[in-house]
């Protein structure tokens, strides 16, 4: 995958977290410019998109079999995006679990809240 391919995945499933964390919380938080990354070389430590991004893109034969995304909706940390990197060997781009067209991102259904991971409450009846 290119990289202008693989960013815009980034951010259409940030975005998506984005609006989930706000939910939650309700509020409404601005796409978050930093993350905490954890994976990929470095131990949980927070970072500009743009470096996170430079360092999950592995070139356009080979990606991480699955990056988690959230965002943290509470706490001193609010707004914060939270980014992990799964423990298994770098895969070749088309060998990974695809099935929503957004590469190796998989939105983070529950969220951080005050260092702890939460379900976000469920809708409708």
């Amino acid at each position: 995958m290119k990289r202008q391919e693989f960013d815009r995945r980034f951010y259409l499933v940030l975005g998506e977290a984005t609006e989930s964390s706000g939910r939650f919380a309700s509020r409404e938080f601005a796409v978050p410019q930093r993350a905490m990354l954890h994976g990929a070389g470095v131990p949980g430590r927070v970072l500009a998109i743009g470096e996170v991004l430079d360092h999950l893109y592995l070139g356009e034969d080979a990606t991480y079999l699955i990056v988690d995304v959230g965002v943290i909706a509470d706490g001193p940390e609010a707004g914060l995006s939270w980014v992990v990197v799964s423990g298994h060997q770098p895969q070749a781009d088309n060998r990974i679990w695809d099935e929503e067209g957004v590469g190796p991102f998989k939105h983070i259904e529950w969220v951080l809240s005050s260092g702890s991971m939460l379900r976000p409450p469920v809708s409708g009846g």
